[in-house]
């Protein structure tokens, strides 16, 4: 059995956008384009507005998942920040 036929197809398509949204901002950050604590959290943000945004569902539902999303991916992006020297906005 694999891991996707015990959950609903919703759930495991945001489980997959949110490593995949992992894989994209550890990209970005080892290439040097985003460099400030605030611009990757605000880079989160909205890729993850922009991916929760075409869904049909309620507003509370998408609150809610954006919020697992971004427990899900907090402690990687976090740990990639503190490996690499970020700079924090005044």
């Amino acid at each position: 059995m694999k891991l996707n036929e015990y959950m609903t197809q919703s759930t495991y398509d945001c489980i997959q956008f949110a490593y995949e949204l992992l894989r994209e901002t550890e990209s970005q950050i080892l290439a040097n384009k985003l460099y400030y604590r605030n611009q990757v959290k605000k880079y989160l943000s909205v890729r993850i507005d922009q991916y929760l945004g075409p869904l049909k569902v309620k507003c509370s539902l998408k609150a809610v998942m954006k919020a697992e999303i971004q427990l899900l991916i907090e402690r990687k992006v976090n740990t990639l920040m503190d490996e690499h020297s970020f700079l924090n906005c005044l």
